[in-house]
């Protein structure tokens, strides 16, 4: 009775949340204030709550930078309210595995921070002054504390990860109802003014393309932004429900993801989408199906290349015909112009908007490629991270009991090894996405136990009930 109280009561703040968002009865605030609010009630809520805050960027009722501000508040709570819990008597989780790499995450991002600060005061690169290290370093670390704190409050209570798959199913309908309106209404639609004006400079926002609209970025302030942030929600949907509705879940990650990519039309999207649904078919419907399915994948790719279409799909995801697309540009200039040492110390946190404006004359934030971005922002410190993370997930995949385990930590590997080559790393950045990428992992690695001295206090997990990957003895 009382879960259902409390889901009853997730459903309500989720329904004013997103009514405040979209009237702003006051002011560009309301929503924000709103979770803010409710976020002082109970530890409990939190997480949830900052996977609200996380589906937001830019509302008439939550500006971008109340978006953060109201974030960082919720952070702030639930980070607080678990380290105190920690050093103090009271039960709280922990899952080894994931904090040691939170922690050498932790490092990776004091090192970067350190590093921009030599390289501003010692004539290296130049960092941007429109985007302080210090504030870039210290977002980093709030999005990856709170992301591991957000997975240990939830635990492996399976009836709090159904919540969770539930309100994330929500959450993305919705941005995905505020991204189909904006195609007849355009992008001034569900806009705050403080950010109207940046999404009407941008080009690809106002320009129809080959569908007849331009990208979409729905409640985001970009489309990589709208269709990523879609595309881990629909993760969190698929790892927090595969065991009670598995088909249902692969379902909507089909419909869902489909829709993200043809809105946001994105083409490291695409690419994972593709890979991500044929891994989830595998397991609904079998090898055999899987084996068939791939064989008819490859077969129609081979035509519809060679077809009159090919160009037009070119066109969709603006990519130049016989080159890498527009982002050839910047991958060549750092390969060129890094230096050995470079590539061994990193550049900074914030040197990139310098480099590729002088470069390739877009201040771009990052190289958008793993290896690149990296091993040029974090050096080696960095490449070690990346091999850590990925080695994490493979021992979690050798130890993992179940499908739904198998699952988890395959969607999550081809996300860090498939998608992350074209795209800008998540593990390792200053926005929501980077909580949701921890959360996930949070959900993946899922060996949480309940720390000493008070270890009887939180109930035992029993083999009904183990998380993925986990063994099914108690904590």
């Amino acid at each position: 009775m009382q879960g259902n109280r409390f889901g009853l009561a997730l459903f309500a703040t989720a329904a004013a949340f997103y009514a405040l968002a979209y009237l702003a009865p006051a002011s560009v605030a309301d929503a924000a204030v709103f979770l803010l609010l409710v976020a002082l009630t109970s530890q409990r809520i939190r997480p949830f709550l900052l996977v609200l805050a996380s589906s937001v960027q830019d509302a008439p009722g939550m500006s971008y930078l109340w978006s953060y501000v109201c974030f960082a508040g919720i952070a702030a709570l639930l980070v607080g309210d678990y380290t105190l819990r920690r050093v103090g008597t009271l039960p709280v989780r922990s899952n080894p595995m994931l904090e040691r790499l939170a922690l050498f995450a932790v490092i990776v991002v004091a090192y970067a921070t350190a590093m921009s600060a030599l390289q501003a005061h010692f004539d290296g690169y130049p960092q941007a002054n429109g985007r302080p290290y210090l504030m870039v370093g210290g977002l980093m670390l709030v999005m990856i504390v709170t992301g591991y704190a957000a997975g240990a409050v939830l635990g492996p209570d399976p009836a709090e990860r159904r919540r969770l798959g539930w309100l994330s199913a929500g959450a993305l309908t919705h941005a995905l109802l505020v991204g189909a309106l904006q195609v007849p209404l355009g992008q001034e639609y569900y806009r705050s003014g403080d950010s109207l004006a940046k999404v009407e400079a941008s080009r690809q926002l106002v320009e129809e393309g080959a569908l007849g609209f331009a990208r979409i970025n729905g409640p985001f302030l970009s489309p990589n932004a709208f269709g990523y942030t879609i595309l881990l929600l629909a993760l969190v949907v698929v790892i927090a429900l595969w065991r009670s509705a598995r088909a249902r879940a692969f379902l909507f990650y089909v419909v869902a993801g489909g829709a993200a990519v043809m809105l946001s039309l994105s083409k490291a999207l695409l690419g994972y989408y593709g890979l991500a649904v044929l891994v989830q078919f595998r397991y609904v419907a079998g090898r055999f199906a899987a084996a068939l399915a791939l064989a008819a994948a490859g077969a129609a790719v081979l035509a519809f290349a060679s077809s009159s279409l090919y160009p037009l799909l070119l066109a969709l995801f603006r990519v130049q015909e016989g080159g890498l697309g527009s982002r050839q540009f910047a991958w060549l200039s750092v390969l060129r112009e890094l230096r050995p040492q470079d590539w061994l110390f990193g550049v900074g946190l914030s040197a990139w908007p310098v480099f590729f404006e002088h470069h390739v004359g877009i201040p771009l934030s990052d190289p958008h490629s793993l290896p690149l971005s990296v091993a040029g922002t974090f050096g080696i410190v960095g490449v070690l991270f990346y091999l850590l993370l990925i080695g994490t997930l493979l021992r979690t995949l050798a130890r993992a009991r179940d499908e739904a385990g198998r699952v988890a930590i395959l969607l999550l590997l081809l996300l860090f090894l498939i998608k992350d080559l074209v795209s800008i790393p998540a593990v390792l950045g200053n926005t929501p996405l980077t909580f949701l990428v921890w959360l996930l992992l949070g959900l993946a690695v899922a060996e949480w136990q309940v720390t000493a001295p008070a270890r009887d206090a939180l109930p035992q997990r029993t083999g009904r009930d183990a998380p993925a990957g986990a063994p099914a003895t108690g904590p």
